[in-house]
């Protein structure tokens, strides 16, 4: 609106006098001196050529006459802007060169002026409607410094703005000061990051007053800040550091570091910023770095004891509190029951804590969580225990597994996931597994007592996974694709579904015993086999298949009579069957089977090698089927399902599970969940005939017990969590459009640590009226190679439909050093494809950062 003003002006201006060609535009103070390169453009547009006194550019006196009679003006309507005085034009008193050349425009052009008075910038806005304060002082302060005014300033910066914007508030030196400087917390964070580099930055944009008036009227004095930003930074901090915990503990008279303390008025923008501080995603290291320099410098511990309160700005008071509850928690641990009670009592703190600083911002006490979560797993379990009983039938047992109980098996796993990848949580580790056993063994017996005495296998009213293979087989127009995953817990397909946030979830009973031989081929299309035992090994002798269907290439002649594919076969004429060959393809291949069957080895493969550090892949494992649906899914397949052959049961290296004694000479075959003996023959166990061949029989122990000693993560046998598996169903008639973003690097040569980046989310076009489905992703940016970076990482979820721009704010490593000339490339990585939004794009290092 500024440029439609000016230009306006003018050319009212050459109207009121036909004749002039050459308007006078005095400009003293040199104002509007920032923006002749706009103006020029704008007047342009109406014929008006515009002419700059600028000596040092050589455009002196003598050049503007040049350019008006013989040069770029010859003929046109033209002005003359002139840094100077409308009464220094006849002053003799002129060092660089006379102004004698433009005298006789002084008498035959015309002379832009406002209220009859050569024009300010003030009077300039005021003459157009914008809100101006009306004191004298009030207005000084915006004039106030010519050029770089802090009306100047904001004029430059909000050029473009509409008359709505300028007209829409008064502009006192608040006002822009706020606008010109941004955000000031975020301003001020930025700056503490990196406080030498950032204050050189805002003095280089002219900014560096304003920014120094903001935080003065809000936080406290900067009168140190100029000559010291590093150590004025350090003093803000501690002060904030010293009123969370001056306050969090009452406000108490003997307080150390009261001399520290923020003035009174200021108080509340101190606190409100370090509360923002510890939440903000993008400043979170920044303030973890600066108070492990103050935490090394000033011990509270022995004056905090005893203290009310809990404060969270020092790590070293957060990290005694959490020692305090784990000696608490060590002095109950070996009482079931005084542990419970403690736990329980403990809960309001816990729930405290994990709302502070260091459990929920940076993780570095994560045991508050972990400590909530146990008390979470005790209350489930607890529940659970308090429902069995003798009249619960089999399919009570499983459908309460189903709906709810394999929440605790999740929550156990993730819980113990998290206890092992940190330091000194054994307490915590321990005491879980504690109540996870006691919750497997009672479930475990339950569910055996409910199906022994039927001698029948599915007990009834359960499903059976030849229900399931009926459906998986049967016939379809959709393109579908099964993937088969080797010991998919129901309760890890669960969290896949959860992490996809759609699908149909249902569980049915696995054959026994629930080993992959037998698992895999129940999960065949009609599988006619009859078992031999051949040197202490079973057999599943198969007259369609011509071989044992104990193993995969046998399986595959089934699968390929039911109208089954896989992906080809490599170089070497290996089917490309598994999970992983899906990835590895970056491209939709030419052709896809109608029905695409993939196997992974899962976390069987896994567990009997990882043992119970298994846990530690699950979290992976469903990313990686994530993975491979979504490809699934963008590659036509509209209707997906996952299964599995078995469960498992994860027991830690203290649960004292006694083997049972039974005569192995009963049993034919045998192993520690399980034997298989001729049908008819009586057994001091449950047993139930073979699935696949009722002319043997199964044996089964009771709960958690077994043959022979299991080992950690163990299958099998007759538990819930060995037996309920999964069937995990997408249909989707439509593929899904994917979100896409543009990645914009508003400065691409930096001088500090701090990098934003900025994205925006785009909705691919609709095919047709019938193409509603839109699908999110989920982004990893960062700086630096991808297997080498060079700054943090942040995970950005595009949602469906949105469209707001993202900014993200990324930190450089201080360490290595990064030398001046340094290109360091911009990753923006979709996670499921890899692919990079930001291909091609880099920031460029415009001196050494360290």
């Amino acid at each position: 609106m500024i440029l439609k003003w000016i230009t306006a002006d003018f050319i009212e201006l050459f109207t009121r006098d036909a004749r002039a060609s050459v308007a006078l535009w005095f400009d003293g103070n040199a104002e509007f001196s920032h923006l002749l390169p706009a103006v020029e453009k704008s007047l342009a547009e109406q014929g008006v050529c515009l002419l700059a006194y600028q000596p040092e550019l050589h455009h002196g006196a003598l050049w503007l006459k040049w350019a008006l009679e013989a040069g770029p003006a010859q003929g046109k309507k033209a002005i003359l802007w002139l840094p100077f005085d409308r009464g220094d034009l006849t002053s003799a008193l002129w060092e660089i060169e006379p102004l004698d050349p433009l005298m006789e425009y002084h008498f035959s052009g015309l002379t832009w002026l406002i209220d009859g008075r050569q024009p300010t910038l003030f009077a300039f806005l005021r003459k157009h409607g914008v809100p101006l304060p009306s004191s004298r002082a009030a207005q000084d302060a915006l004039w106030r410094g010519g050029g770089e005014s802090l009306l100047a300033k904001y004029v430059r910066t909000n050029l473009d703005r509409d008359e709505a914007f300028w007209k829409s508030k008064v502009l006192t030196a608040a006002a822009i000061e706020e606008s010109i400087v941004g955000d000031i917390m975020e301003r001020l964070l930025r700056f503490l990051a990196d406080p030498a580099h950032e204050w050189e930055m805002l003095q280089q944009q002219g900014i560096a007053d304003e920014f120094c008036s903001q935080v003065a009227a809000q936080y406290g004095e900067t009168a140190s800040l100029p000559d010291d930003p590093e150590g004025w930074a350090a003093a803000f901090v501690r002060s904030l550091i010293a009123q969370e915990i001056y306050e969090a503990t009452g406000s108490p008279a003997d307080y150390p570091l009261s001399a520290e303390l923020p003035k009174p008025k200021h108080r509340a923008a101190a606190r409100k910023l370090l509360a923002h501080w510890q939440r903000d995603r993008d400043h979170l290291e920044t303030y973890r770095r600066w108070e492990f320099k103050m935490d090394a410098k000033v011990d509270l511990r022995a004056w905090a004891e005893g203290k009310a309160g809990t404060p969270h700005a020092l790590y070293s008071l957060a990290a005694e509190r959490w020692k305090k509850y784990l000696q608490g928690l060590k002095q109950v641990a070996q009482s079931e029951s005084e542990l419970r009670s403690y736990l329980i009592e403990k809960r309001g703190i816990a729930e405290e804590e994990v709302k502070g600083f260091w459990a929920s911002g940076t993780g570095d006490l994560l045991g508050w969580g972990l400590a909530l979560e146990l008390i979470h797993l005790v209350e489930r379990v607890d529940k659970v225990l308090g429902v069995l009983n003798p009249s619960l039938t089999p399919s009570d047992l499983v459908e309460a597994y189903i709906k709810d109980w394999h929440q605790i098996d999740l929550a156990h796993w993730r819980l113990m996931a998290a206890a092992l990848r940190a330091d000194e949580m054994e307490l915590l580790a321990a005491a879980a597994d504690h109540f996870y056993t006691k919750y497997l063994d009672a479930v475990g017996q339950a569910f055996y007592t409910a199906f022994r005495d039927a001698a029948q296998w599915p007990p009834s009213g359960c499903l059976s996974v030849s229900e399931l293979a009926s459906e998986l087989f049967s016939s379809s127009a959709a393109r579908k694709a099964i993937l088969v995953v080797d010991a998919l817990r129901f309760d890890l397909a669960a969290a896949l579904r959860a992490s996809l946030v759609e699908g149909e979830l249902s569980g049915y009973l696995a054959n026994v015993p629930s080993e992959t031989w037998v698992g895999m081929t129940s999960l065949l299309p009609t599988p006619d086999v009859h078992l031999e035992i051949k040197g202490g090994k079973p057999v599943l002798a198969s007259p369609a298949a011509g071989g044992d269907l104990s193993y995969r290439a046998y399986r595959w002649k089934l699968l390929e009579a039911a109208g089954a594919s896989h992906l080809g076969v490599d170089s070497k004429g290996n089917r490309k069957d598994e999970i992983h060959h899906l990835q590895e393809l970056a491209e939709k291949p030419a052709s896809l089977p109608q029905m695409l069957v993939l196997f992974d080895r899962g976390v069987d493969e896994l567990g009997h090698g990882a043992n119970y550090e298994v846990i530690l892949h699950f979290e992976e494992l469903i990313a990686t089927l994530g993975r491979a649906i979504r490809k699934l899914k963008s590659w036509g397949y509209s209707e997906i399902h996952v299964v599995t052959d078995h469960g498992f049961v994860l027991l830690n290296a203290n649960a004292n599970i006694q083997p049972l004694e039974l005569n192995k000479s009963q049993l034919v075959l045998s192993a520690a969940r399980w034997g298989i003996t001729d049908a008819g023959q009586k057994l001091p166990v449950a047993s139930v005939p073979f699935p696949l061949d009722p002319n043997w029989q199964v044996a089964l122990p009771p709960g958690l017990r077994s043959f022979a000693e299991p080992g950690r993560f163990f299958h099998g046998g007759a538990t819930l969590q060995e037996v309920v598996i999964p069937h995990l169903k997408f249909v989707s008639m439509t593929v899904p459009r994917r979100m896409s973003v543009t990645v914009e690097l508003p400065k691409t040569e930096i001088f500090t640590l701090a990098v934003k980046v900025e994205l925006t989310p785009e909705t691919p076009a609709p095919k047709d009226l019938f193409d509603t489905q839109v699908e999110g992703l989920k982004l990893r940016v960062f700086l630096g190679e991808p297997e080498a970076p060079r700054s943090n990482e942040k995970t950005i979820e595009i949602k469906p439909g949105s469209a707001e721009p993202i900014s993200v704010t990324l930190f450089l490593n201080r360490e290595p050093i990064i030398a001046a000339g340094t290109q360091i490339p911009l990753q923006v990585l979709d996670q499921d494809t890899h692919y990079n939004f930001a291909h091609g794009m880099s920031i460029r290092a415009g001196r050494d950062l360290s």
